[in-house]
């Protein structure tokens, strides 16, 4: 919406019928370039070639757009090469860099930025539209609607996402093996999931799958199993949080399973 009031040619800005607005909304306006994540980052090579593009005069419009989708996911390198844009931008050019999560931009990038926050969409809504819209099945859309983030568009893509089939399957063997007592086991599918699983998308699901549980437990009217979810859902909290601030993620998986299983085993 705001690229598009800043292109729009009309009075009541954005028209959405000037060449300006139909050009943007057709992903046919030479004077905005859109970065997003190749294979779950954005690159240095990406972002070179973003600034690039910047530089050049714009071609229709009196200003260049530039947006970075899930600007999070820029690498430390990448981000230290946008410093320099930010701080000096070409005369005309306007920057986004959309992000849900302000914990993995470097500080340097958020104080040569001026924040506008954007509540998300609700997650249950999310799932309702992808199980009226995509005939999603309700577990998966649940599911899809917390890894969102209040994103749509996210949720979307990673709809048929393999991470995402990974994630579920690694957790429902993990509480399989927990309620079978085989302690092992639960370290042994990290080992074998852990080159490929999405760490930070299988804690999210996990703890959907403890919050189930958790309610089972009270429907039953077992306090005991309720506590101990809760607890275990706690340890998946701080692991959560300890992989967001870059964390070793296979230390913090290992501590997390040990305290799931302690309070589990009691």
């Amino acid at each position: 919406w705001m690229a598009a009031h800043l292109f729009c040619g009309g009075e009541n800005k954005p028209c959405g019928n000037c060449p300006g607005c139909v050009r943007l909304e057709t992903d046919n306006h030479p004077d905005i370039m859109i970065l997003k994540p190749e294979d779950g980052s954005i690159k240095n090579q990406q972002v070179e070639a973003f600034q690039e593009f910047l530089r050049i005069k714009p071609f229709l419009a009196a200003a260049k757009v530039g947006i970075i989708e899930d600007a999070d996911t820029m690498t430390p390198s990448a981000q230290n090469r946008l410093l320099k844009t930010l701080e000096e931008p070409a005369p005309g050019t306007t920057l986004f860099l959309i992000t849900t999560n302000f914990n993995r931009m470097l500080t340097t990038i958020m104080s040569r930025c001026q924040t506008l926050r954007f509540q998300g969409l609700d997650e249950s809504g999310i799932a309702s539209y992808l199980m009226n819209h995509y005939n999603v099945d309700r577990i998966r859309a649940e599911h899809l609607g917390l890894l969102s983030g209040g994103s749509l568009a996210r949720a979307l893509a990673q709809m048929d996402s393999v991470a995402v089939e990974e994630s579920e399957e690694l957790v429902g063997e993990w509480l399989a093996a927990l309620a079978q007592g085989d302690r092992v086991r639960m370290f042994e599918l990290a080992d074998r999931y852990e080159k490929t699983i999405d760490w930070d998308q299988t804690l999210v699901w996990l703890m959907r799958a403890l919050r189930e549980r958790m309610f089972a437990a009270v429907g039953q009217g077992k306090p005991t199993d309720t506590r101990t979810a809760v607890r275990m859902g706690r340890h998946v909290e701080d692991a959560l949080k300890a992989l967001r601030e870059q964390a070793n993620e296979r230390i913090v998986i290992d501590v997390m399973l040990l305290k799931m299983q302690e309070d589990y085993y009691g």
